[in-house]
């Protein structure tokens, strides 16, 4: 970035990218700041879209974990974070962090986008077959979601 930032945001996250926005509309210069180490382990496999997850038998288990971990009293935070992958984020912060609380619960990953890798979400898109016994098509929707692809990106 040239120049001098006149906001500086640390974490580029959900809450960051949403406190850029507005700044930047206003023609605030920001400059954002993201830490964390990239997640490198192997993927729970995902799913193309959610037609492709509506259609697997075994849904359940990249949601839960098949032992149903995500349910575990360890991850009392949320049971986000005990979904199986994402259930090392929380434990590596707790390790590596020298943060100890007594009267609420400490949440934090420390992985590359924080907490959106865990809270993080996804937009689908009904197509035809989705809105076929409703009164607008995919086609009707589009603006919209081409406004939300440009806000949250690709």
């Amino acid at each position: 970035m040239a120049g001098d930032a006149d906001i500086i945001i640390v974490g580029a996250g959900p809450a960051g990218v949403a406190a850029a926005f507005p700044l930047l509309a206003r023609g605030w210069r920001v400059l954002m700041l993201d830490g964390g180490v990239p997640d490198k382990r192997a993927a729970a496999p995902s799913p193309k879209d959610l037609r492709d997850l509506r259609g697997r038998a075994d849904q359940w288990k990249l949601i839960v974990g098949e032992r149903f971990e995500a349910f575990e009293t360890a991850n009392a935070v949320s049971p986000k974070f005990g979904v199986p992958a994402h259930r090392h984020m929380s434990r590596a912060f707790m390790q590596r962090t020298a943060v100890r609380t007594a009267n609420f619960t400490a949440a934090g990953v420390l992985a590359a986008g924080g907490l959106s890798n865990v809270w993080g979400a996804g937009v689908g898109m009904f197509d035809d077959a989705d809105l076929a016994d409703y009164p607008i098509s995919r086609r009707d929707l589009e603006p919209s979601y081409r406004r939300v692809s440009e806000r949250v990106g690709d």
